[in-house]
Parts: C-alpha cells; sequence; structure tokens
C-alpha cells in the first residue's frame, strides 16, 4: 500500500486495497487502522484508495467508539468524497455506505447540505424526495409526480 501513498506507483490502486491492509491489524485494529489509512489516502491525493470496500469498513467504524473520537476526520472524509465525480466512480453500494457514515455521525447543517448530491447515487431519479433546505420535503413521497 506504500508504493500508492507515496508516490511510487501512480496508477490505479487494486480493489479494496485499503480495506485488505486494515484487516492485518486484527478485529481489534481494523477500524483505527482504517480511518487513519483513509486519512492518509486522502491527504496524498489518493481518493482512488478509499472504494466501497473501504468505505463499507469505514461505515462499520464510524459507529464504534472510535466513530466519536475520529468525528472530524469522519466529517473531512464525507465532505472530500462528496462530489459528483467522486461519487459516479464509486461501485454500489459505495454512495449509500459514504450517506451512512455521514448520518451516523450525525451530520451539522453544513454536512447535510450534501444530501442532495450524495442523493443523486442512491436513490433512483424518478424516487428522490424534494429538497428545501438541505431537508426532504414531507409533502408525498417526494417523487417528481407529486408536484402536480
Amino acid at each position: 500500500m506504500i508504493p500508492y501513498l507515496n508516490g511510487e506507483e501512480p496508477g490505479p490502486s487494486p480493489a479494496g486495497l485499503l480495506a485488505e491492509g486494515a484487516s492485518e491489524m486484527g478485529e481489534q485494529g481494523q477500524s483505527l487502522a482504517l480511518i487513519r489509512m483513509a486519512e492518509v489516502a486522502l491527504l496524498a491525493d489518493r481518493r482512488d484508495l478509499v472504494d466501497t470496500p473501504a468505505l463499507a469498513g469505514l461505515a462499520f467504524a464510524a459507529s464504534t467508539s472510535w466513530g466519536a473520537q475520529y468525528d472530524q476526520v469522519f466529517r473531512w472524509l464525507v465532505k472530500s468524497l462528496s462530489d459528483d465525480e467522486f461519487l459516479s466512480a464509486l461501485d454500489d453500494p459505495g454512495p449509500r455506505y459514504l450517506l451512512q457514515i455521514l448520518l451516523t455521525r450525525r451530520p451539522t447543517r453544513s454536512l447535510s447540505t450534501k444530501w442532495p448530491i450524495m442523493g443523486g447515487c442512491c436513490i433512483p431519479r424518478t424516487r428522490r424526495p424534494i429538497m428545501r433546505h438541505g431537508a426532504p420535503s414531507v409533502r408525498g413521497n417526494g417523487c417528481p409526480s407529486d408536484r402536480h
């Protein structure tokens, strides 16, 4: 993994590399290792390392005691990865894991404004809620057909 982080290996990373590396730390160290490795990957501008298997592990880690301790890291990860380019490149259910992290860490107002962007990948276009000020409308089920 180090060659991908330090720039020796500039090509795409193998799928699941972060999750696999973290699993080498054993059950007790896996969540912490994954949080820290994801942080380093983003600092090294290697978002490709934070793939769907890594996000699955991070979603679990966000709900543990490590989630509370590294709350700001999780918030930064969500903010850094919540753009159309990254979300559209993720395999399913990757965007849902990112949303799960956001919801587990109880989003602030500024983070909750990411919901419309993330919802685009997580909810089929015909079933997206009508968004007002970062929150779904309570009118109907949110389908565009409800506007008629």
